[in-house]
């Protein structure tokens, strides 16, 4: 975990615990509105997004102390492992975020989806980012981390059920004590050591990594078609984003992330970025272990190879 102790971070609630195990154990018949309520009530202390700020950009990284008490998965190798793999079709299509709910999007909407919907509904994004700021202003940046712990104790809800919005609404009770009624996430497991080769022997497996990484200036814009871009250490950020590791090409030192800035950034709602800018960028990731059997779980070798390498100059 490359945490800085100068960064915004939140708290992901540890003292919790107990109760939101009694709530994952607790019949519907006794899931009672109030308990609910107790869990939320202690909400990770979250830090208001810049105005100034793109409100795209406002992923916070989780607590450091909460975060290393996760359980970890390494790198693993194994024979035979394809040179490239891409699972970017098994996802839904790229979503528009427009406010700071990228960790939402990255992992209720995108990887659990992909996970246990397939080709159905998706899951609301909205409805995690409501949760988690309720009773505050719409603008609050929050973790993966806290993300899923929100999902954990009160569930997910199909975005058919709950549609996206660009601002924030009170979640209906009836519907919290809905979405409880499944189960979705088992835990979730920290990458380490934080590189792409450890990535890539998780996506070998068919399992995303979901990551929050420092912006850099040559993503901001996308990239056209599957050019893979290199940020220079050091350059210019435009602040934290949650995003989905999809694909690699280990012939081309390249990965691919999916974002949530709709299907025209990048390619098709992703870009590709070399092995070097993911180690140099990428704050934290995690592997989500769904509480069901996964929908899809036979990785896809790539046929399509990243083509020529942009810069950060766009040479």
């Amino acid at each position: 975990m490359r945490l800085r102790d100068t960064d915004r971070t939140v708290s992901a609630y540890p003292a919790t615990d107990g109760i939101r195990r009694r709530i994952a154990a607790a019949p519907m018949s006794v899931l009672s509105a109030a308990t609910i309520a107790v869990v939320l009530s202690a909400s990770p202390t979250i830090v208001a997004a810049d105005e100034s700020e793109d409100p795209r950009v406002g992923t916070s990284l989780s607590d450091q102390s909460e975060a290393l008490r996760q359980p970890a998965v390494a790198a693993t190798r194994s024979l035979g492992s394809p040179e490239a793999v891409d699972l970017s079709d098994r996802f839904p299509p790229a979503g528009f975020q427009t406010k700071s709910d990228g960790a939402s999007w990255a992992l209720a909407y995108a990887t659990m989806s992909y996970y246990l919907k397939g080709s159905r509904d998706t899951f609301s994004p909205s409805f995690v980012h409501d949760l988690i700021n309720r009773g505050r202003a719409c603008r609050h940046a929050y973790s993966i981390l806290d993300a899923a712990k929100t999902i954990e104790a009160v569930g997910l809800v199909e975005t058919s059920r709950y549609p996206y919005r660009s601002d924030c609404s009170e979640v209906p009770t009836a519907l919290m004590e809905e979405a409880k009624r499944g189960r979705f996430i088992r835990r979730l497991d920290r990458v380490t050591p934080l590189r792409a080769s450890t990535v890539r022997s998780q996506l070998a497996k068919s399992d995303p990594v979901v990551v929050a990484l420092d912006l850099p200036a040559a993503l901001a814009s996308g990239n056209p078609g599957t050019t893979v871009v290199e940020a220079r250490a050091g350059g210019r950020t435009l602040g934290t984003q949650a995003m989905v590791v999809v694909a690699y090409d280990s012939r081309r030192h390249a990965l691919k992330l999916l974002n949530s800035w709709g299907p025209s950034w990048g390619d098709r709602g992703g870009a590709w970025i070399s092995d070097a800018t993911f180690d140099g960028y990428v704050r934290e990731g995690w592997v989500v272990r769904p509480d069901a059997p996964p929908a899809a779980k036979n990785p896809s070798v790539a046929t399509e190879t990243p083509r020529d390498r942009v810069s950060e100059d766009g040479s």
